[in-house]
């Protein structure tokens, strides 16, 4: 056994990306109107005009979560994130390099101005009475004590303003303009009971910090000017969402609703001039949460949580744009929940991509615009139940479709006539973890609780057997002579315990089976976790394995010898090591690089010289799909937050 150890640079050259986003828990607009940035597994960035995914940067040090409170600077050049574990971190937008981390004790709770380049901190502590403290963020240098403040809910874009209490005033709402020689009283009002809390008060600055809406009491909403110091208020038990930037308009939560909808309102008038429901744009649709006023305020970009279900139990987060002039609803083009399966067509034209949630999408490779795509079973035409496919292929046609729907049974779909045929049914129905089409595109495997195969010349099961293991990995062999399978929890399996078998035993060997005679005829290996992924070499002369600790093997054929082996670099720092997963394997069609994917990285491996050549970092994610272009010069890799992404093959 030969272990290799190299130092990876460089990065695969990104072409195009799509994706709706994924977990979004903040949506910001940048200075110039243009883009739309999205904070959740990722910062997301978004072209306004038609919501094209532009880049996507990762949150180092740092896990978000609905808690957290961010800030952007006036400029669209930092990040500030504050978490509830009292964790602090400023990150520069244009490298997604981290400025400046600190950790705070446990009873304080900071607020961070990122409008310069030095960032600041406010905190409130007590000792013999209330006080603000004002300190640089990057050096930890105190530079303003505050008296008899006892809280900052927030604090403006510009840095120019504090939102709080203080008790000293007779328990009241302040705000107060900061200066380098203190702070300045500019505007107070009575605070209620009602209001005690971050969540119930809401304070919202516009993006511009020159209006403040926020809910004092029980049936009131109040808008600040910041320049001319008015007040305008708002009869209404809502909960303010946002404020326009010429703060004309504003966004409520309806305070009594069944879904959480979002009302648009005229602030001099009260009028109701558009109301955003979810359930009238999508059954699937459940709550309207954080929104943003585009250019012109008639968009609203919005995070659209739909009903939750498989692998996305708690729904998915993800961006919408709505145009009160039409009342239509804008996505973005792609997915937003784990890829699970990629399949290009062999012209090279035209792609498969298939999610938990939403299903299968084709996509043009000229013109990267895809269209969603839905089966209707014929098997149960009373119920008109849509069963989303989980994998799809194309057959040698270039046409028809053979596909896997969430329940287990596949079947061929042919999109000009819309008609489907099912394959042979199996005695039992499971949930599928893994499938494959031979090169030859006759046979077609399944692996779960039951290994699978289908003659497809003829749609009958050729082999139907159960095993021990939760099957996860498969690969036919480039003559498709032989399929090699492994046993790993991978993916969506530990959410289904009660389909995949056992009490989540998992085997550390390769199974080897002849698939014409649908005999097993070898079993090998010692992989730590289980066989998570599988994939033969174009010419057969290898064949790669990954486990579920992030070790990827490769063994010589026919002769099943170990070659070599590499480790796929450690996850996330706030994750354990355990869960560095080898989610994906595939081999350019040259057989120069074997691309592997996991939590927290895609790397690229080179066959000729056996070394390490190029590691792209996901942070939290994975890379849960790997497919090369036939011309093996570009690959697409699907990620767990739904991001798809062609990059071209370093020379």
């Amino acid at each position: 056994m030969e272990k290799v150890t190299a130092t990876a640079h460089g990065m695969p050259e990104v072409l195009w990306m799509a994706g709706r986003g994924s977990g979004l828990l903040a949506l910001f607009l940048s200075p110039d109107g243009r883009q739309l940035m999205g904070i959740g597994h990722a910062l997301y960035f978004w072209r306004v005009s038609n919501l094209q995914l532009l880049r996507v940067l990762n949150l180092d040090k740092l896990e978000v979560s609905h808690t957290t409170k961010f800030q952007l600077s006036p400029d669209g050049r930092r990040l500030g994130v504050m978490t509830p574990y009292r964790c602090a971190a400023v990150y520069d937008l244009a490298s997604g390099k981290l400025i400046c981390y600190r950790e705070l004790e446990s009873h304080e709770s900071i607020r961070l101005d990122v409008a310069s380049d030095s960032p600041r901190g406010v905190v409130v502590r007590y000792e013999k009475g209330y006080y603000a403290e004002v300190f640089d963020l990057i050096s930890g240098q105190v530079l303003l004590q505050i008296p008899n403040i006892h809280h900052v809910a927030t604090i403006s874009p510009d840095g120019r303003y504090l939102f709080g209490w203080t008790e000293q005033l007779g328990d009241r709402f302040c705000v107060w303009r900061l200066t380098a020689q203190g702070v300045e009283l500019v505007k107070t009002r009575e605070k209620m009971w009602f209001s005690s809390t971050y969540s119930r008060l809401a304070p919202r600055f516009s993006p511009k910090g020159t209006y403040l809406i926020f809910k004092p009491e029980l049936y009131q909403v109040v808008i600040w000017d910041m320049n001319q110091l008015e007040e305008r208020v708002l009869q209404t038990t809502a909960t303010p969402v946002a404020i326009s930037d010429d703060g004309r308009y504003a966004a409520l939560h309806p305070a009594q609703s069944w879904e959480r909808s979002i009302e648009v309102v005229e602030v001099a008038t009260g009028k109701k001039v558009a109301e955003i429901k979810p359930s009238s744009f999508s059954r699937e649709w459940r709550d309207v949460m954080h929104c943003v006023f585009l250019p012109g305020n008639a968009e609203i970009a919005c995070i659209v949580r739909t009903a939750g279900s498989g692998i996305s139990r708690l729904g998915r987060f993800s961006l919408a744009v709505y145009d009160s002039r039409t009342g239509q609803m804008r996505l973005p083009d792609g997915h937003a929940t784990m890829i699970n399966d990629i399949d290009i067509r062999r012209d090279g034209n035209a792609m498969l991509s298939t999610e938990q949630e939403e299903g299968l999408r084709e996509w043009c490779l000229n013109t990267m615009q895809s269209r969603a795509i839905q089966v209707i079973q014929g098997r149960k035409p009373d119920s008109n139940s849509v069963f989303p496919p989980l994998w799809a292929k194309y057959l040698s046609d270039r046409r028809r479709l053979v596909l896997v729907h969430s329940d287990g049974l596949p079947g061929i779909w042919d999109p000009l006539t819309d008609r489907w045929t099912p394959l042979q049914h199996p005695r039992v129905g499971t949930i599928v973890l893994a499938s494959a089409l031979s090169p030859d595109k006759r046979w077609f495997a399944t692996a779960g609780a039951y290994l699978r195969i289908w003659d497809l010349r003829t749609g009958k099961l050729h082999l139907d057997t159960s095993i021990p293991y939760p099957g996860a990995g498969l690969a036919f062999s480039p003559d498709s002579r032989w399929l090699a399978t492994g046993s790993c929890p991978a993916k969506e399996a530990f959410l289904f315990p009660s389909c995949v078998g056992g009490r989540g035993e998992v085997s550390p060997t390769i199974l080897l089976w002849d698939v014409v005679q649908g005999k097993k005829i070898r079993e090998w290996g010692e992989h730590q976790g289980g066989v998570s992924a599988l994939a033969f070499s174009p010419n057969g002369r290898w064949l790669a394995s990954g486990d579920a600790t992030g070790v990827v093997t490769i063994w010589r054929m026919p002769d099943w010898r170990l070659q070599s082996t590499f480790k796929l670099p450690a996850y996330h720092p706030l994750f354990p090591s355990s869960r560095n997963m080898v989610l994906a394997l595939a081999f350019s069609p040259d057989g120069r690089w074997l691309a592997a994917g996991g939590w927290g990285a895609l790397i690229l491996w080179d066959m000729g010289s056996q070394n390490l050549r190029h590691v792209v970092p996901t942070g939290i994610v994975g890379v849960s799909a790997i497919q090369f272009l036939p011309d093996g010069r570009r690959f697409v890799y699907g990620r767990t937050d739904g991001v798809l992404i062609l990059a071209r093959v370093p020379a």
